[in-house]
């Protein structure tokens, strides 16, 4: 299966606006460091997994 290397960008732009709400019940406020943080590691993540199992 061929995925398009836009396709990290796609998980993380995902990821920063799940993590968004989750980020805030966990702290009872928006912390945006956090919430940049797991977006940008989850594009990461998956751009390591596309170029390894591709």
């Amino acid at each position: 299966m061929t995925f398009s290397y836009l396709y990290p960008l796609f998980m993380g732009i995902i990821m920063f606006l799940f993590g968004l709400p989750v980020n805030y019940f966990m702290f009872h406020e928006i912390r945006w460091k956090y919430t940049f943080v797991m977006a940008i590691s989850m594009a990461i993540g998956t751009f390591i997994g596309i170029l390894l199992f591709e």
